[in-house]
């Protein structure tokens, strides 16, 4: 995408608007990207808020029993 963004120096007859185009899709596929590592993380820390609910209520079982 860049290459071709850069290509556009050398063609013959391209208007600023083919520019803002091939701009606006690497804009686009780098904030994709950037949405899907958000997700990513935020399901990695979910999944480790989790497991530390886990543990805190199993120590709270544990200690309500030896009570």
């Amino acid at each position: 995408d860049l290459l071709r963004l850069s290509n556009l120096k050398i063609r013959f007859l391209v208007c600023p608007s083919d520019v803002d185009e091939e701009v606006s899709a690497i804009k686009a596929k780098i904030c994709d990207a950037l949405d899907m590592v958000g997700k990513d993380i935020k399901a990695e820390i979910g999944k480790r808020d989790m497991e530390v609910v886990s543990l805190l209520r199993d120590s709270l079982a544990r200690a309500s029993l030896k009570r």
